[in-house]
């Protein structure tokens, strides 16, 4: 079978950030730009083992493949443990469902395995043969109006968890149910299928009936996606890529009248926007614990409540594994052998009967897998760690351990619409104010390299950037405290409290901060009346051709002074990159004329999933993301309608164009990829000028494993959850 080239997958947004701090970043190097190789070896003495890479395409034929995963059994009691230093919750509306966290990894195990396209670990993506009959294609079509249909012919024999035959219904009816008002009826922010033809008519219930979503009969079904969604560099994984949900499980059901698909009640009545949320949340049983057995608070003081329905509690699989319980005071959570599922794209059933996630602070982590309470830390990029554990693990004999080139980045982000950092030059003084080779050396011990943009290392496209000009182009920061202060300058930031000449000697603290004149922005309520007082939340005014676009926003009209004051979001505990961060952000920010104020959030977790603002007061925070597997900067664009997104950098016009043109490449042949690898350095240049994040380092990325587990096989682009559906007790 042709392989397809390094297709990225599509997900709900481009970049996903992590909570879990054992995704942490990395890097020491050299000073300046040469640091930014990509990290080909460890530093310590340690072999790392070299398991049997997987299957790179299907062994055969699918007869073939469920003969061969019916020879595979789990044996019962048998069990892995993985450590994580990220809660895991089982619910289902949790951004982090999205993204590469447990709870990513526990969702892609019980709902993964029988999407229409399957990939491998060279993120190559093909027709799965378990889904597609023959393993062929969809039929693709281009309507006259420039729009596309892609036509899909399924098996109708796999089953989900229950029992249950999927069919187009659960393939058509899933991608229906995630654009309809139903679904938005409980996350009213969602946006998935953007590019689906007709999708903001059916949402907002102006049509009942989604014409660009067909069945046409239990194996067939079609999808209809915009002519604005074309030309799409990853059409195979965005478009092509549908997995069947139990529709069910939320009490609908999808039928074809010939004109679309619509939705009903089970039985075909109608279900309401109320009957639905009650089935998602179910009557409250409580609220989520903290370790201290108190219900954990966001900063506003709401707690989560635990519902009796499905959101927690979801109950019909299609993946490899079964969701079995989950403990959020005691940071657990299993899942176990799902025992419908036939057979993996290239011929698996799970060998071990469960997987359990297990909470263990950052600090306690190799103790705990060498006292057994463990078994797996996977994607570790803390040089600190990696030390101890190729001590303690490697060195002891108990454990091996595989490495790669990461595709972790540590970062911190910009809120670009709220505070001083709206504007470009503070965020560009402030990526002057740190010493990022120190961070990175601090931080990743030498197990990493120092990078200047938001990219991952293995991208072939970064990869054939860097040989190229792209260090030549982009903006690159370096520790320089005059430069800062000469930005600040140029802005306007030249004033005190009162309005008089910021000189900087006064012995007061208002003296000492730098202020800037600006239009005076606040929130307001639903009916425009002022809820915040000035000194709360002050925005820019942009134009009148480009304003920002919330509703809730009153303008008074006035000039008020800003101080360079800049509000810190970290996590609270057992975050080396904070504490690396901390002392010379902190110093350098008070020789500038500014102030930080940190705040150490036991939340941070869940306010930072997937890029999330959910705090107006905070404009700044610290990040761990993966970006190499989901990359679409286009899609940036699109988030920037919601309001609890941080990517409000995406309404300018400017990072539009690029994006697209990002999109338009065709990378079929030698000069499409050559022009992809430009569009994508234009898209860097732009976004390192505007500073919208300042990234520090990748890793080398670790995962530690008992020498007795066998099949392990991670890399840039496997993840945990495909390792352990193949491993195995030797």
């Amino acid at each position: 079978m042709k392989k397809l080239l390094f297709l990225a997958l599509l997900l709900a947004a481009a970049m996903f950030a992590l909570a879990a701090c054992n995704r942490g970043g990395n890097d020491g190097g050299e000073e300046g730009p040469a640091a930014t190789a990509t990290p080909t070896a460890t530093p310590a003495a340690q072999t790392p083992a070299t398991p049997e890479p997987p299957q790179a395409a299907p062994p055969g034929s699918r007869e073939y493949l469920i003969e061969r995963a019916s020879a595979m059994s789990a044996p019962e009691g048998s069990h892995v443990v993985i450590a994580t230093a990220t809660n895991v919750t089982a619910d289902i509306l949790d951004s982090a469902w999205s993204n590469p966290s447990p709870l990513g990894q526990l969702r892609e195990l019980v709902f993964g395995g029988l999407g229409t396209m399957a990939r491998n670990h060279f993120n190559e993506f093909f027709p799965n043969p378990m889904v597609l009959v023959d393993g062929a294609m969809p039929q693709i079509r281009t309507n006259d109006d420039g729009s596309r249909t892609y036509t899909f012919t399924i098996y109708t024999d796999n089953q989900f968890s229950d029992g249950t035959y999927i069919t187009a219904h659960h393939y058509a009816g899933g991608v229906a149910l995630a654009v309809s008002p139903l679904w938005a009826s409980v996350v009213p922010s969602a946006l998935g299928m953007f590019e689906l033809q007709h999708r903001a008519l059916f949402q907002t219930g102006e049509i009942t009936e989604l014409p660009s979503v067909r069945i046409y009969n239990d194996s067939q079904f079609s999808v209809t996606i915009r002519a604005e969604g074309f030309p799409n560099v990853w059409e195979i994984s965005a478009y092509m890529s549908y997995g069947p949900t139990a529709l069910h499980m939320y009490g609908v059901e999808a039928h074809d009248n010939g004109n679309g698909v619509f939705l009903t009640a089970l039985g075909g009545g109608v279900m309401t926007n109320e009957a639905f949320h009650a089935i998602i949340e179910g009557g409250h049983a409580g609220y989520v614990l903290g370790p201290d057995g108190e219900p954990l608070e966001d900063a506003n003081g709401n707690r989560t409540p635990i519902g009796t329905g499905i959101r927690y509690r979801p109950t019909v699989f299609s993946g490899p594994y079964m969701f079995e319980s989950v403990d959020v005071g005691n940071g657990t959570a299993s899942v176990v052998v799902n025992p419908y599922f036939r057979s993996t794209w290239d011929g698996y059933r799970p060998r071990i009967e469960r997987i359990y996630w297990r909470l263990v602070p950052l600090p306690l982590m190799v103790d705990a897998l060498a006292a057994g309470e463990a078994h797996i830390a996977d994607n570790v990029g803390d040089g600190m760690m990696i030390e101890n554990a190729l001590s303690v693990l490697v060195g002891a004999g108990t454990h091996s351990f595989v490495t790669y080139d990461g595709t972790t980045q540590l970062f911190a982000q910009f809120h670009v619409d709220t505070g001083p950092t709206q504007f470009r030059a503070v965020r560009q003084a402030m990526s002057f104010m740190v010493d990022r080779h120190r961070v990175a050396e601090e931080v990743t011990r030498g197990f990493g390299v120092v990078v200047h943009g938001p990219w991952a290392t293995p991208w072939w496209w970064y990869q054939a950037a860097a040989d190229l000009d792209l260090y030549d182009r982009i903006k690159i920061y370096d520790l320089n405290i005059a430069e800062a202060i000469r930005l600040l300058e140029e802005d306007g930031w030249v004033y005190d409290a009162q309005g008089n000449p910021y000189t900087g000697d006064a012995l007061s603290d208002s003296n000492n901060i730098r202020h800037k004149w600006v239009d005076e922005w606040v929130w307001g309520d639903a009916d425009g009346n002022p809820a915040e007082s000035v000194t709360d939340i002050v925005r820019l005014v942009r134009g009148a051709d480009n304003e920002w676009s919330h509703s809730n926003i009153v303008y008074t009209g006035e000039r008020v002074l800003m101080p360079l004051i800049i509000n810190w979001m970290v996590r609270a505990i057992d975050y080396p990159f904070r504490d690396s961060l901390e002392v010379q952000l902190y110093d350098n920010m008070a020789a500038a004329g500014g102030r930080l104020i940190q705040e150490r959030s036991a939340n941070w977790g869940t306010y930072l999933q997937t890029g999330y603002r959910q705090e107006d007061r905070f404009e700044f925070h610290t990040l761990g993301i993966i970006p190499a597997i989901a990359w679409s900067p286009w899609f940036n664009a699109d988030l920037a309608a919601i309001p609890s997104q941080n990517w409000h950098q995406a309404d300018d016009p400017e990072y539009r164009r690029l994006a697209d043109n990002v999109r338009a490449q065709d990378i079929t042949t030698p000069e499409g990829r050559d022009a992809f690898v430009e569009a994508f350095t234009q898209y860097m240049v732009f976004r390192t000028y505007e500073a919208y994040t300042l990234p520090f380092s990748v890793s080398l990325t670790h995962d530690f494993f008992p020498v007795g587990l066998g099949g392990w096989f991670n890399n840039s682009f496997w993840r945990p959850e495909q390792a352990v559906q193949r491993a195995y007790w030797r």
